[in-house]
């Protein structure tokens, strides 16, 4: 995907510019005011107010020094417009995370992003719809998508789409093939409509630089399109183009970083 050369607002590239009409959201961790969070608390500093603590226990414990320190069973952060009238289309989320302990282990454990969700209306009694796209780097060390259709189905996961790719290779070049631990991993997620828009196109990039020079972003996983230049996705951002749009058939090419 074509380099923009420009920055954002904590100096990393982003990989598409802003969309003209569309809308960005940043932390305000670095403001120098300590603070915590538990569930369903939003950040007070936060001028859009868009910024909500959820799970299972949770607790986001920030420095004001621009890092914050996540912890929790299954913790989630959602950034969305409570009234629900303002809704994310085509988006860049970004973000630096470093993997530290596990009290135990669960398979979805790892970096995660969601766009296009309806996560935050999901219920277990009845049954709600939760739609979300995931660009999903584990801790066992896989990389790829899963796109969920309905929260809490049942036992067997029925409610999402197998994984894509549904094996992978080890990308993090350690023994174990695993995400190390202690180490800043730069993740992007762009979630994109087709030109047509018939479907829904994912991208997930990586940067191990620890955002030097604003980072090296090479593809982590994709599903098999390319990306045109000029294309306007606005990072962590919404286009004029907010409909939903049904994943087309994917086909993903060989892990970029491991020998054929």
């Amino acid at each position: 995907m074509a380099d923009t050369g420009t920055r954002d607002t904590f100096g990393i590239t982003k990989l598409y510019p802003d969309a003209t009409d569309g809308r960005t959201w940043f932390s305000t961790w670095g403001n120098g005011v300590a603070r915590s969070l538990t569930s369903g608390q939003r950040d007070p500093h936060d001028p859009t107010g868009l910024l909500k603590l959820r799970g299972s226990s949770p607790r986001l414990e920030i420095d004001g020094q621009g890092t914050g320190r996540l912890s929790g069973d299954s913790p989630r952060m959602y950034v969305y417009d409570e009234p629900q009238v303002e809704k994310w289309g085509n988006v860049e989320v970004t973000f630096y995370a470093r993997r530290i302990s596990e009290r135990g282990e669960k398979s979805s454990q790892g970096f995660v992003a969601g766009a296009r969700s309806e996560h935050q209306n999901a219920t277990t009694e009845p049954s709600c719809n939760g739609l979300t796209y995931y660009g999903r780097m584990l801790y066992d060390g896989r990389v790829n998508f899963q796109k969920e259709l309905v929260h809490h189905l049942g036992a067997n996961d029925l409610g999402y789409t197998a994984p894509r790719p549904a094996t992978g290779c080890n990308p993090w070049h350690t023994e174990d093939g695993r995400i190390p631990r202690y180490v800043w991993i730069g993740y992007k997620l762009v979630v994109r409509n087709s030109a047509d828009g018939s479907a829904v196109l994912l991208s997930l990039y990586r940067d191990m630089t620890d955002g030097f020079a604003g980072g090296r972003w090479p593809v982590a996983q994709d599903d098999g399109s390319q990306a045109q230049p000029g294309t306007s996705v606005a990072r962590s951002g919404q286009s004029s183009k907010n409909e939903r749009v049904p994943a087309a058939s994917m086909e993903f090419p060989g892990c970029p970083f491991c020998p054929l």
